[in-house]
Formats: C-alpha cells, sequence, structure tokens
C-alpha cells in the first residue's frame, strides 16, 4: 500500500516538498567495472551474531587531532579481524565522520574505507564505505551507551529483515605510543544490505519525496515512538534510507542512528525544538497519517515480539544490571499502553 503523506501536512513539523523524483544510487562508492561485483562484502564474510575482536592499525592521532580540523582527513591503515581460525588484514582509509558528536566527544565516530584492490582480490562487490559507530569519551556510561544502541540495531533486525545489521567489536585503537581498547559498533554498508535483500537503494539528497510503503512506515513510526526517538525527518532523509522493492516504485523507509533516542538516553541528547517534549524519555509519535489508519497487523507484530526483546534485553550482559533495569522498564512502560483498547487514544497527538 502507498501513503501519501503529503495530504497530511497538519500532522507533521516540516513542509515537505510536492513532487516524486526518485533516484537509484550507489551511496557515493566509486563505481567498480562489473567483473569486480562478484560476492558478499566485507561485513557479510566477517559478521556475527557474537563478538569480533580487531585492531585499527592506523595512526589514530594524526586522524583525530590533524591541524585542519574543519576537513576530514584520510588516514592509511589497516583493519585487523580475528575470526577465530585466521586473522583478515584488510587495507583501509579511515577518517572522522559527522557532525554533533565530533564536537562533543573526547573520540568521535569513524568512517573506514576498504581500499579497492581489497575490495577487487577478495570479490567483495560494490561496497567500500562503512561507519563506525564509537564511544563518545571515556567512562562506564558513555560506554553503556554504544551497547544500548547496539541493541536497537539487534531489534530492529528482530521486528523486520529491512534494517541494518550491525556487528559488535573489541576494538585495539593504536596510537603512536599507546593501543586503546573499547568497544565499537560496525555497520552494515546501504548498497550491500540491498545486494543481500534484493534491494534498490534511493539518493534523496535532491529527491522530493511524496510517497512511501505505508505498512513499513507504520512499523517504523511506531518502533521510533518506542524508543523515544525524534531524531529523524522522512523529507530530508535524516537518519533515515530509503530502498525499492523489487519491481515496486514506493519507497520503504529504514532508520538507523539512534543515540538520540530516549532508550539509549545520552546525556547530550535533547528533543528537536519544535516538538512539544521537555527531554528524550519522553515519547512523541511523529506520524503523518490519521489516527484511524488501520494499525492492528502492525501492533500485533509489536506485542508478539514483546517478550523476545525484553530476553534479549535481559541477557545483554555488557550493560549493567541497573542499566538492563531501566531499560526493561522504559520498554515496558511502551507495552503497558500499546496493550490497552483505547491505544490509540494515548499515543496520537490530540
Amino acid at each position: 500500500m502507498i501513503f501519501n503523506y503529503t495530504n497530511y501536512c497538519k500532522y507533521t513539523w516540516v513542509i515537505l516538498p510536492v513532487c516524486l523524483v526518485l533516484i537509484c544510487a550507489r551511496c557515493g562508492n566509486k563505481q567498480l567495472d562489473a567483473e569486480e561485483l562478484e560476492g558478499p562484502g566485507f561485513f557479510s564474510t566477517i559478521y556475527s551474531d557474537g563478538i569480533l575482536h580487531t585492531k585499527l592499525a592506523v595512526n589514530m592521532d594524526s586522524v583525530m587531532y590533524h591541524n585542519d580540523q574543519e576537513s576530514d582527513r584520510e588516514e592509511k591503515g589497516t583493519f585487523k579481524v580475528d575470526l577465530g581460525t585466521s586473522i583478515l588484514e584488510v587495507p583501509v582509509e579511515v577518517r572522522t565522520r559527522g557532525v554533533t558528536r565530533k564536537k562533543m566527544c573526547s573520540f568521535p565516530p569513524l568512517r573506514v574505507q576498504v581500499k579497492k584492490d581489497a575490495v577487487k582480490e577478495n570479490g567483495w562487490g560494490d561496497f567500500r564505505n562503512y561507519k563506525l559507530v564509537t564511544h563518545c569519551s571515556d567512562t562506564l556510561r558513555e560506554q553503556e551507551l554504544l551497547f544500548r544502541e547496539y541493541l536497537v540495531y539487534k531489534m530492529y533486525g528482530h521486528l523486520t529483515d529491512l534494517g541494518f545489521r550491525a556487528q559488535l567489536l573489541e576494538m585495539d585503537y593504536e596510537f603512536p605510543n599507546d593501543t586503546l581498547h573499547r568497544y565499537a559498533v560496525l555497520l552494515e554498508n546501504e548498497e550491500e544490505l540491498c545486494s543481500r535483500l534484493g534491494l534498490t537503494a534511493l539518493d534523496i539528497d535532491k529527491t522530493k519525496l511524496t510517497t512511501i510503503h505505508f505498512d513499513h512506515y507504520k512499523r517504523f513510526a511506531l518502533f521510533q515512538y518506542m524508543l523515544g526517538n525524534t531524531d529523524w525527518n522522512l523529507g530530508t532523509g535524516h537518519n533515515t534510507k530509503y530502498v525499492l522493492t523489487q519491481g515496486s516504485t514506493t519507497p520503504i523507509v529504514i532508520p538507523y542512528d539512534f543515540d538520540y533516542s530516549g532508550f539509549v538516553n545520552a546525556p547530550y541528547a535533547v528533543p528537536y525544538e519544535t516538538i512539544p517534549i521537555n527531554n528524550v524519555r519522553e515519547r512523541y509519535l511523529m506520524y503523518r497519517g490519521k489516527k484511524s489508519d488501520d494499525f492492528e497487523a502492525i501492533r500485533d507484530e509489536f506485542i508478539a515480539v514483546k517478550n523476545e526483546w525484553l530476553k534479549m534485553i535481559d541477557e545483554f550482559s555488557l550493560v549493567s544490571e541497573e542499566g538492563r533495569e531501566d531499560l526493561t522498564a522504559y520498554i515496558n512502560e511502551f507495552y503497558t499502553i500499546l496493550e490497552q483498547p483505547d491505544w490509540k487514544d494515548r499515543i496520537f497527538p490530540n
């Protein structure tokens, strides 16, 4: 089903454009020759449900503290992954990424680009750029925020296949005179996700988007409400990606980047200024449809995964016991509303 959300501007916090242009994209990667597009990418090669032991052998001082703070310097290095029976060593280029967290955090998020020769040699397809979600600062609290965000990716993947996979890493970062041991999360490349699921990526940087797949949108919006996350925008593509299934022209929205959610509850997270809530632990439904829209099938999906989600949280021991109790209470608070007959009256803005 197609949802034309520009018909419902009274529910939105931005004014959206009014025409649709869909542009198939490779998301900024340099194109490789057809014979090089062979198999799964680097992420799929190393992906595991467990924790991988890794090392980023690169001059991190140069990456983080070069003189030109307005630009991101790429540094050559090696990404080493312990696969148990062997060590995979991949030549990469590393740079910082993002805007806000680079200003607030002592350790920035990173982008890791696999060198073209390594992609070609290993038959890793046209998949080179990967986001590395890092700790913000050297405190146990900040490290736990990373684990909370990792849980979000795992939870969304349990709800639908149409989401980014996330790989938890124990990472050694090499500095000239020291090695920093921390956790990190490597995110699946967008083109790799599309290749895995038979999808086509859309570039909406210059796209004026007016239609979206209705059922996937309802699932997306309710999930974001459950998380207490308002840090996304359909019109601008902020923290959202769009894909097409085979033979379809109706975009499906996929979320990413959840550190501003109430579930993660980062100390720097604040709601968008025009949204009528005081802090990110308050929930607000950012949905552009109508209260009368049929949510029953989506609601049933959420109720069906409740116990599995709570089990995932309870068994994720990297989060402290106090943290797991907080997350469990926060999710149960959502279900206390969702499981009531009048749940829509409680969730939908008046």
